[in-house]
């Protein structure tokens, strides 16, 4: 769930009714996750995985919130252990490194996303964080937990990740629309922010593909 998620459907647009509006969960249930109204977490275990969806938005606001499923996330994370299975996290909101925002949009404050990786290593240290929101491309740790930050599909360079899983670890390859409409379009963002954003969002390859090895799990 994103933030643009968290706000009142808008009308759409072109040919439709202008009074038809998208109700914020639909894109969920399309891909069939089937999240249930009020949830703030949503799990589903995989084949050697349990993946963990966590709601981090707050209503009408860019910056995000660990807080509210913070325990939560931790004791599907611990459950997962006791299994001897690794997990994944995948959040909408990114960890800032600083107390205050430098550069849009901001994510969780460090102080909350500091308990949050915390509590998400010492439930289950074979973790990977996984956020949006900013549309670009980024890794680092925190608190021993890798985190990654994705682009998207409609802002250059046009990218969504793939994840695939060993028995020892997981792989997170990111991948560029091929469609000519849209490389059309994403070029076109390519010079957004003076032509700032075409260096600032594809980040670095070893931020968008790489291997990480799991930690042996006791």
């Amino acid at each position: 769930v994103g933030n643009h998620d968290a706000r009142p459907a808008r009308p759409l647009r072109g040919d439709a009714d202008p009074d038809t509006t998208v109700p914020a969960a639909d894109g969920l249930r399309i891909a069939g996750l089937g999240w249930p109204d009020g949830a703030d977490v949503h799990v589903h275990d995989a084949p050697g995985l349990r993946i963990v969806l966590a709601d981090t938005t707050i209503e009408h606001r860019h910056v995000g919130t660990y807080d509210r499923c913070r325990t939560q996330v931790a004791d599907l994370a611990a459950d997962a252990r006791r299994q001897g299975r690794p997990v994944f996290v995948a959040g909408h909101h990114f960890p800032m490194p600083l107390p205050v925002p430098h550069f849009w949009p901001p994510g969780v404050p460090p102080s909350e996303a500091s308990r949050f990786f915390a509590t998400l290593a010492a439930a289950n240290p074979a973790a990977f964080y996984s956020a949006g929101h900013t549309h670009r491309h980024r890794r680092y740790r925190r608190h021993g937990i890798p985190a990654t930050e994705v682009g998207s599909p409609k802002d250059y360079p046009g990218t969504w990740a793939g994840y695939t899983v060993h028995e020892g670890g997981i792989r997170q390859t990111v991948w560029r629309v091929g469609t000519p409409d849209v490389l059309r379009w994403t070029e076109h963002s390519r010079r957004a922010a003076l032509g700032a954003w075409g260096l600032w969002s594809p980040g670095r390859l070893r931020d968008r593909c790489f291997w990480h090895r799991w930690p042996a799990l006791a």
